[in-house]
């Protein structure tokens, strides 16, 4: 089963972006990216 997971809101962005000024004091870039992960149950 193939679900998707929905892309950052922009006000996630801007809580992200304000926790990253209140730890550094200054803005920083931030760059989106994709990856390709699969999450399998193990087995023994």
């Amino acid at each position: 089963m193939t679900q998707t997971i929905p892309d950052f809101t922009d006000a996630e962005h801007k809580l992200v972006s304000g926790i990253l000024y209140e730890r550094y004091g200054k803005l920083v870039p931030m760059q989106l990216a994709d990856s390709e992960l699969q999450l399998d149950e193990l087995s023994d």
